[in-house]
C-alpha cells in the first residue's frame, strides 16, 4: 500500500473525542517522518476515554515497535493504545508507560523493567491489578480496585524473587474482608528483594 511504502508526515490532531476503542486510537506505521507528528499535543489536546503511551520521556515520541499480518511484518509502529497491557507490551525496557485518566478492567502483567505512571490518580481507575514478574519496577499513582486472583487475591502482587519493585503514591481499594477473605492490597512471593512501598492508602483489604 501506498502509506507504507513513501514517506508521509504527520497530521494535525486536536480537539477530538475518542471512545470506545478496543486497541488503538492513534497510530503511525511504516515509513513517515517521525518529526512531523506531535504525539505530545495528540495525548494532551484530545478527549479519550482511556489512553495509554510509553517511550522515555511521554508522552512525547513513543517507542517504536512492530506487529505481524498475513502480509508481513509491519515495522516503525508509535501509538496511542487504549489497554496498560498493550503499552506493556510494546514498550521497551526502562521506559515509562503513561496511562491516561479513565477506567481501565484488566489485570497487567509487567515483566521487564518498567515505571508505569499516570496522568491522575484519582481519575485513573484499574479494577484488577498488577502482576510483576522482573525487576526495576514501578507502579506510581494510580486508583487500583478490587484486585484479581493469583496466590491469593491481591491489588498487586510481587512474584518470588524479584528485586527492586517500587509502588508509591497508590490508592488500593479492595473488595472488602468478607467478600474476599484472603485478598491482600499488596502482596509478594517468597526472597523479594528491596521492595519499596511508600505514599499509598490501603483499604478495604484483609491486610
Amino acid at each position: 500500500m501506498p502509506w507504507f511504502e513513501h514517506p508521509v508526515s504527520g497530521a494535525t490532531i486536536t480537539g477530538n473525542t475518542f471512545k470506545g476503542g478496543t486497541a488503538v486510537y492513534i497510530r503511525a506505521r511504516g515509513v513517515y517522518n517521525e518529526s512531523t507528528f506531535d504525539w505530545t499535543s495528540y495525548f494532551n489536546d484530545n478527549t479519550f476515554d482511556r489512553a495509554v503511551i510509553s517511550g522515555v520521556n511521554p508522552p512525547g515520541q513513543p517507542t517504536a515497535s512492530s506487529y505481524t499480518i498475513t502480509l508481513g511484518e509491519i515495522t516503525n509502529v508509535r501509538k496511542i493504545g487504549t489497554s496498560i497491557q498493550g503499552e506493556v507490551n510494546t514498550a521497551a525496557p526502562k521506559d515509562i508507560v503513561l496511562v491516561k485518566s479513565g477506567n481501565y478492567s484488566e489485570t497487567v502483567t509487567v515483566s521487564k523493567p518498567l515505571t508505569i505512571t499516570t496522568t491522575d490518580k484519582v481519575t485513573t481507575i484499574l479494577d484488577g491489578g498488577f502482576q510483576i514478574s522482573a525487576d526495576d519496577v514501578e507502579i506510581n499513582s494510580f486508583t487500583i480496585r478490587n484486585g484479581f486472583t493469583t496466590e491469593d487475591r491481591a491489588g498487586v502482587y510481587v512474584t518470588e524473587g524479584v528485586d527492586g519493585v517500587t509502588i508509591r503514591n497508590n490508592i488500593l481499594t479492595g473488595t472488602g474482608p468478607g467478600a474476599a477473605p484472603a485478598a491482600r492490597g499488596i502482596l509478594t512471593g517468597y526472597h523479594v528483594k528491596n521492595l519499596l512501598v511508600e505514599g499509598n492508602l490501603v483499604n478495604n483489604w484483609v491486610s
